[in-house]
C-alpha cells in the first residue's frame, strides 16, 4: 500500500477530473475513518427504564380527596407485584389507590406518603374513602387484580 504522500504526488502528475475525484473519494474515506474511530472511544449510551411502582395511583392536587376522610385499618400486603390492603376482620382485600407522589423502595418493600414510611405486613391504617369505580385510577401496574373494593387514600400511617 502507498503512502498518504506517495497518493498526493500521483494525483498532481494525473488529468485534473481524476485529481477532483480521488480527492473528494480519499477525503470521504479519512472522514469516515476518523469518524469510526472516535465513535468507537464513545462510551455506549446507557438505557435506564422507568419502573413503574407496583400500585395504583392517582393524580392529585392537594385538595382532591376533600370529602374522603373515612379510616381502612387492615395489613399491608405485596402480593404478585401489586400493594393491597387486607381488612384481617372481614376478609376483604382492598385496592387502595394512592397519590402519585406515594414512592416505593423495592429494597426494603416500604411505601413513602407524606414523610411517613410503612412496610409490607405491618397493620395500616388509610385514610380516605371507598370509591365506585376505577375511573380515578391513573396508573394501574399489569401485576394488579382490579378489585371491586378500591380506596382512595390520601394519607397513611401505621395503626397503634
Amino acid at each position: 500500500m502507498h503512502g498518504f504522500s506517495e497518493v498526493v504526488n500521483w494525483l498532481h502528475t494525473r488529468h485534473a477530473s481524476i485529481r477532483v475525484v480521488c480527492m473528494t473519494m480519499l477525503a470521504t474515506v479519512i472522514v469516515s475513518c476518523s469518524s469510526s474511530i472516535e465513535n468507537s472511544r464513545e462510551e455506549a449510551p446507557t438505557v435506564t427504564a422507568s419502573k413503574q411502582p407496583p400500585f395504583a395511583y392517582y393524580s392529585a392536587s392537594e385538595d382532591s380527596s376533600l370529602g374522603y376522610d373515612a379510616l381502612l385499618v387492615g395489613v399491608f400486603e405485596y402480593s404478585e407485584g401489586c400493594l393491597y390492603i387486607r381488612q384481617v376482620d372481614f376478609d376483604k382485600l382492598w385496592l387502595p389507590i394512592f397519590p402519585e407522589s406515594a414512592t416505593w423502595d423495592e429494597s426494603v418493600q416500604s411505601l413513602t406518603l407524606k414523610e411517613v414510611t410503612v412496610s409490607v405486613g405491618t397493620v395500616v391504617s388509610l385514610r380516605g374513602g371507598e370509591v365506585s369505580n376505577s375511573s380515578t385510577i391513573d396508573h394501574l401496574p399489569r401485576t394488579c387484580e382490579l378489585k371491586d373494593n378500591l380506596w382512595l387514600t390520601s394519607s397513611i400511617r401505621p395503626s397503634s
